[in-house]
């Protein structure tokens, strides 16, 4: 039993058209993030109800707007059932529950939430150095490096380290 892990980030725009900060979305897959059917753990927004959860099934490589996936780690004793069991009781909204240290609740307050979680449990380890609250900057930068990797038919999703 083991699990990818990692953070899927889709571009996004205003209601203008112009580019905004990205959606964050934490996906897992017992082999690879190439497969059909990649767990999508998410929360959206509800419009004027705040933040709801919006987990599903789905091939990645399908999403128009996906820009890529920041591998965060393969977990070995982890699997889609016990993720799920750490995930489902995580509200969406904020609950005064927010490692990230964001001033603003949103998708990557949640990923970050839940990886949080997860570093608790002993599953995922930061980089000597790193805290909870530092993985938006980290993730930000390297997402501006997932942007530039060239996709091809035999690489057709840009998978770059998190922590790298």
């Amino acid at each position: 039993m083991s699990l990818k892990l990692g953070i899927a980030f889709y571009a996004q725009q205003d209601n203008r058209g112009r580019p905004t900060s990205p959606h964050w979305a934490l996906v897992a897959h017992p082999h690879s993030f190439l497969a059909p059917d990649v767990q999508v753990y998410q929360i959206r927004q509800n419009g004027p109800n705040g933040w709801h959860l919006a987990p599903h099934v789905c091939g990645l490589i399908a999403a128009p707007t996906l820009i890529g996936v920041l591998h965060i780690a393969d977990i070995s004793g982890l699997s889609i059932k016990h993720i799920e069991s750490i995930v489902a009781p995580l509200p969406a909204t904020k609950n005064r529950d927010d490692p990230s240290g964001n001033i603003v609740w949103g998708c990557a307050g949640w990923v970050i939430r839940v990886m949080d979680r997860l570093v608790k449990a002993g599953y995922i380890r930061l980089p000597k150095g790193a805290g909870i609250d530092q993985v938006y900057d980290i993730a930000g930068r390297r997402v501006q490096v997932l942007k530039t990797v060239p996709k091809s038919t035999q690489a057709p999703l840009a998978i770059i380290p998190l922590f790298g």
